[in-house]
């Protein structure tokens, strides 16, 4: 999902790419910074501005640059759902981290909701003020069990995707040598014409296993030359001046997201 400049933004945009079932007119009734639950934020996030602030140090003289951003935030929206008019409160911390090359293009951004509860109720009812709502918000408690639960869930996968990446490039050697192995038994009966072929295709072997080690792949530019891209996404697109768009959302679509199809994109495929 692109980067939202507020909640109303990701929520209008979410509303339209994966609508419920008889929910519908979305309308943006209200948006706020939380100026108290902001500064408390951004003290528990120090570490992170401090890590930014270094990072950005290191950035600049090369023309590129880094900044994080937290905010609280509260969203207030009205929907139709069964024949009623619903008003739901959101209250989300939104943090941003956001990396820029030069001439202030984005090259990275990553973003998240955190902490985010939402309170809903019929238009009018004063639902805010509902004070077995309270009770039940203010009784929210972290679960240390559960949170170590998930830790080690990510710290597994993690583990998963090291030792996957390590097969796939400890393959691609097996079959460089292979290739290598061949190739030297067969120089001694074959012509100069045919050792220059083999050399070409020792070539491609070659790149290919580098591209292994460093899990990427090397994609055809629609108007000539390559371009070396993560080897992680199904979809990549570029617009022919140097930006690169690359998901693995098959219910996305380049061509007729707003945010994106003000310019034209082209698809890439990996060189053979």
């Amino acid at each position: 999902m692109p980067v939202p400049a507020t909640l109303a933004e990701h929520w209008q945009r979410v509303f339209e790419l994966f609508p419920k079932e008889g929910v519908t007119d979305l309308e943006i009734v209200a948006e706020e910074v939380r100026p108290a639950a902001t500064k408390r934020l951004r003290e528990l996030l120090a570490p992170l501005y401090e890590s930014t602030r270094r990072d950005d140090a290191q950035l600049r003289p090369m023309g590129r640059s880094k900044e994080f951003s937290a905010e609280a935030r509260r969203l207030v929206v009205r929907y139709s759902e069964g024949g009623k008019r619903i008003e739901a409160t959101l209250f989300a911390d939104l943090t941003k981290s956001i990396y820029r090359g030069p001439g202030g293009f984005v090259t990275a951004a990553m973003w998240t909701l955190d902490h985010a509860y939402c309170v809903f109720g019929p238009v009018g009812g004063e639902t805010l003020a509902d004070p077995v709502l309270a009770a039940v918000v203010r009784s929210r408690r972290e679960v240390p069990e559960w949170q170590l639960a998930i830790q080690r869930w990510y710290a597994e996968r993690n583990q998963q995707l090291v030792a996957e990446g390590q097969a796939r490039v400890l393959a691609a050697a097996r079959a460089a040598v292979a290739t290598r192995t061949t190739q030297s038994q067969d120089l001694l009966d074959i012509s100069f014409a045919g050792w220059k072929s083999r050399n070409a295709a020792s070539d491609a072997g070659q790149a290919n296993l580098v591209n292994a080690i460093h899990e990427r792949t090397t994609y055809a530019q629609p108007a000539g030359g390559t371009v070396d891209l993560p080897s992680y996404y199904r979809n990549v697109y570029t617009d022919g001046q140097g930006h690169y768009v690359l998901h693995d959302d098959a219910n996305w679509e380049i061509h007729t997201d707003p945010a994106w199809n003000a310019r034209e994109w082209t698809r890439m495929t990996p060189q053979q």
